[in-house]
């Protein structure tokens, strides 16, 4: 029963609060279970989203009132949410987590992250390096080297099976489903710290939050995966196979 946390507490069970809790195992024989999730944080720190995940990927998403006081006021609410399905819509084993989200620095009580990491220096380097591509032509596709810190957390899933059988395990989201604008947790959209004016107004109209027209489809983010912009490093790594089931390797 545990939380990977700088700041929010959440916490959640699934129809039991006792057999169902975080990081428990619970069977059932109904298609949709209850889950009920609860949510505090300090007066000094807003979370702007809560993601309900399912098997790897986003089945419900609640927009939270930032200026909410969650020290005064706590969320509790419980949600119906389908477990999910087979290729024939039967029921499969699912687990169910719960991840909260902020968009304002914690700045001054959480000092942002100033100094660039050598390791993500390093690791782009080398990635840029054999594909023959410099470091400036990821643009906004490179992973910012000094940030602020927003309030996040994640927690332990519960694991809910269809049978009184072990856990079967769903498997690896295949990485064009993560991809997907409905399973974008909405994390990484804030320009790094100390960023000039004009690095925010590139930053707000190159990341994910500028949308753009893909024909015969409605609006996606920019830099949603795309066969023609050869700059999309998921899709390099992909075709040298450095990308096995979703996972980098």
């Amino acid at each position: 029963r545990a939380v990977a946390t700088n700041g929010p507490m959440p916490d959640l069970y699934v129809n039991d609060p006792a057999k169902g809790a975080m990081g428990q195992t619970l069977a059932i024989s109904d298609a949709t279970i209850k889950l009920t999730y609860t949510l505090v944080a300090a007066p000094w720190m807003g979370v702007k989203r809560v993601n309900i995940y399912r098997n790897g990927v986003i089945a419900r998403s609640l927009d939270i009132d930032e200026s909410r006081d969650l020290s005064r006021s706590p969320i509790r609410d419980t949600l119906d949410i389908p477990l999910a399905t087979d290729a024939k819509g039967n029921p499969i084993d699912s687990w169910f987590a719960v991840e909260t989200v902020g968009s304002h620095s914690m700045f001054p009580l959480v000092k942002a992250q100033e100094l660039p990491p050598l390791l993500i220096t390093d690791a782009v380097a080398s990635l840029a390096g054999p594909l023959g591509l410099s470091s400036d032509q990821f643009g906004a596709l490179r992973p910012a080297e000094t940030f602020a810190v927003y309030p996040y957390a994640i927690t332990n899933p519960v694991w809910v099976t269809v049978s009184n059988r072990p856990f079967a395990p769903p498997g690896i989201v295949p990485i064009d489903v993560l991809n997907r604008p409905e399973n974008d947790p909405k994390v990484h959209q804030m320009p790094p710290a100390g960023a000039s004016a004009m690095m925010v107004r590139k930053v707000l109209r190159e990341s994910k939050m500028t949308l753009r027209k893909e024909p015969g489809k409605r609006s996606v983010p920019l830099f949603y995966p795309r066969h023609d912009n050869p700059f999309d490093v998921r899709k390099v790594m992909n075709r040298l196979g450095h990308l096995r089931g979703g996972h980098a390797e």
